[in-house]
């Protein structure tokens, strides 16, 4: 679980009733979900579920069907600098901008835009943040994997959104960075109090971040519970693999 503080009782994000396909093929139907602030909701599921399609309404990156959006109270229709996405793919940031750049270009047009004043300190805090301080002049291909994801972050969360979208931000790096991710970002959120929908194939990766964890099939969510252990131990990973739901619909695992 991510810290202990408490979850506010009104949704910052709602989706209501959401259906959304490609062509003649159906992939959401009827789908409901609510995230309130300072919430971790971990979304699981086989591959062609739907995942990363519901993190593009959720963004407004992509109209649903049928079905609304509502953010902060009010039905939306269009991305805005308050919901951003991080991808998994390391090329996010502009190759042609150095890392400091990349953070300088996303507070421009980000909620802090109107204070100039105010970007160096907050580069230089977010850099920090990541631990990447000493790295602020690199370019993208100057950076490794690891760095490159951690830059995106530090330019995700220097532009304080209300809400972080991630679409298997960590799946291409291998695994000692891959953890060292898990808990930065744990950090960042806490530090930030920065509401989460985070996509993932790895059902360890979601005991160890999410206060909730959905499995996303046909039918719609089916909520794990997986705080009856402690996040993340063996036994509770068990108990979760072990879910009727999950094993119904091949949860399928790189």
């Amino acid at each position: 679980m991510t810290g202990q503080h408490e979850i506010p009782k009104k949704p910052i994000l709602e989706l209501k009733n959401i259906s959304a396909g490609y062509a003649d093929y159906p992939v959401l139907h009827q789908v409901n979900l609510q995230i309130f602030g300072s919430e971790v909701v971990c979304v699981l599921g086989p591959s062609g579920c739907g995942k990363s399609t519901l993190l593009k309404i959720a963004g407004s990156f992509l109209a649903p069907k049928a079905g609304s959006v509502v953010f902060q109270g009010k039905m939306v229709t269009n991305p805005d600098h308050h919901r951003l996405m991080v991808f998994q793919n390391q090329n996010q940031l502009l190759p042609w901008m150095t890392l400091e750049q990349n953070i300088r270009f996303a507070l421009k047009h980000g909620p802090l835009k109107s204070h100039p004043s105010s970007w160096r300190e907050r580069i230089a805090k977010s850099l920090q943040e990541v631990g990447l301080q000493n790295a602020a002049k690199l370019y993208p291909h100057q950076l490794s994997g690891g760095m490159a994801q951690r830059g995106a972050l530090a330019r995700a969360f220097g532009c304080q959104p209300a809400l972080l979208l991630m679409d298997e931000p960590f799946g291409s790096v291998d695994a000692p960075t891959r953890s060292e991710l898990q808990h930065l970002l744990l950090d960042l959120i806490a530090n930030h109090h920065t509401a989460t929908l985070f996509v993932t194939h790895d059902l360890e990766e979601a005991l160890l971040l999410g206060h909730r964890i959905l499995v996303l099939n046909s039918r719609g969510f089916i909520t794990l519970d997986s705080r009856s252990t402690k996040p993340g131990h063996p036994s509770a990973v068990r108990q979760a693999m072990e879910h009727p739901d999950l094993r119904a619909n091949r949860y399928d695992r790189p």
